[in-house]
């Protein structure tokens, strides 16, 4: 026993990295049971921390400075048990809400013991996206009629390749921090190749709101860069992945990249993919409980045009938690952001800030709120952050 507490640092760090390599393949197999497993695994991750350094953890978990975020978690656990709807699906919904939150505390905890490194994390989940990449391509070539064939629900690892898009942005960004933060040209060169992969597959997957996710975040991230260098290289990248994606061109109607032109003659409802009617419904359900909502899973539950989650961030807090939910979220990102110095930012926080933008505007637009995956990433910059020496946060 105590050989393994001397060797906790490589432990704790080796299957915390493990854990962040698996949520590619968990990024949506079924929502549901994707969710759950992300927050078992999760909860199994903050037990190992727990028992590695359960003095100094502890003493951090229960800081006085975490008050206001317990009472927020007081009041959705209270909104998971009064819910009119199914109980245990509301507290599944509601346990990967708690390890999320658990796993931004271990993130927070790990990174200022020097056990999680950053730059690791971002490498991992760059060469997770390279996988999957070369996955597809394989599918790719190894079906008699990759054409014909339904990309949208049949991918290996996801039946949504809107949600596996997010996930991908995400590796996207991370490529192109790597870009600035590597030297050495060879390193350089091989994330700019990397890059033009990932940024392949977004455009190929036809995802409208990857497309302005993306797009917003890398206006920030060149505007606050000012870097002309990276200014080519952006452009020439998304030049080179056009050009490669109209090579894997399908019959599908929602793939591609000229997907989001094809619609505009359609009406509103239908060039939104069905959201402004599952919006005016949430809505209309979030009239009969508006204070503390629904609980977990509450979308799947109420079964609105049976779709599993709201295709909008801020709905599927509402209908959720409620107000409280969302003034409670509202409040923990004014206290982790609010003294955030915009000017002579450092690379590294030009690029977590736009990888957030990125996922949080795409989130307005698909299920970025609701899937496991998405979350628990957005919450590992978001930590990431806080945990920065530099900044003068909270």
């Amino acid at each position: 026993m105590d050989y393994f507490k001397e060797k906790k640092y490589y432990i704790v760090s080796f299957f915390y990295y493990l854990y962040v390599l698996f949520l590619s393949f968990m990024v949506d197999g079924n929502s549901f049971n994707s969710n759950y497993n992300v927050a078992c695994w999760g909860f199994y991750l903050f037990l190992l921390v727990l028992f590695f350094y359960k003095k100094t953890f502890i003493l951090y978990f229960f800081s006085k400075k975490l008050l206001f975020f317990y009472l927020f978690v007081f009041f959705i656990t209270v909104s998971a048990v009064i819910t009119p709807l199914d109980f245990y699906q509301s507290w599944v919904g509601l346990f990967k809400i708690y390890s999320l939150f658990l796993f931004g505390f271990l993130t927070i905890f790990l990174m200022r013991e020097n056990v999680v490194n950053f730059i690791v994390v971002c490498n991992i989940l760059v060469f997770s996206a390279l996988i999957h990449v070369f996955i597809i391509l394989r599918m790719w070539f190894s079906l008699l009629s990759p054409m014909d064939y339904d990309w949208v629900g049949g991918l290996y690892f996801s039946n949504n390749i809107r949600n596996f898009t997010d996930y991908m942005s995400i590796c996207f960004f991370c490529s192109l921090f790597l870009i600035g933060f590597y030297k050495k040209n060879m390193f350089k060169f091989f994330f700019i190749i990397i890059s033009i992969f990932i940024l392949t597959f977004i455009l190929w997957s036809g995802s409208r709101a990857a497309y302005v996710g993306v797009s917003i975040g890398l206006m920030f991230y060149l505007y606050f860069l000012k870097n002309n260098y990276f200014n080519f290289l952006i452009f020439f990248m998304i030049f080179c992945s056009t050009l490669i994606s109209l090579c894997f061109g399908t019959n599908h109607p929602s793939l591609g990249i000229f997907r989001a032109y094809s619609q505009l003659d359609n009406n509103v409802d239908h060039f939104s993919s069905g959201r402004l009617a599952i919006y005016e419904k949430i809505l209309e359900y979030f009239s009969y409980h508006p204070i503390l909502g629904y609980g977990g899973e509450a979308v799947r539950q109420l079964n609105i045009y049976g779709r599993v989650q709201a295709h909008n961030s801020i709905l599927q807090i509402l209908i959720e938690f409620g107000l409280v939910g969302l003034v409670g979220c509202i409040i923990l990102f004014y206290k982790a952001f609010s003294e955030f110095n915009f000017k002579g930012m450092p690379l590294k926080e030009v690029f977590i800030m736009a990888l957030l933008l990125n996922v949080f505007v795409s989130s307005l637009f698909n299920g970025g709120a609701y899937y496991g995956v998405i979350l628990i990433l957005a919450c590992f910059f978001v930590m990431a952050i806080y945990a920065d020496k530099n900044l003068r946060i909270g």
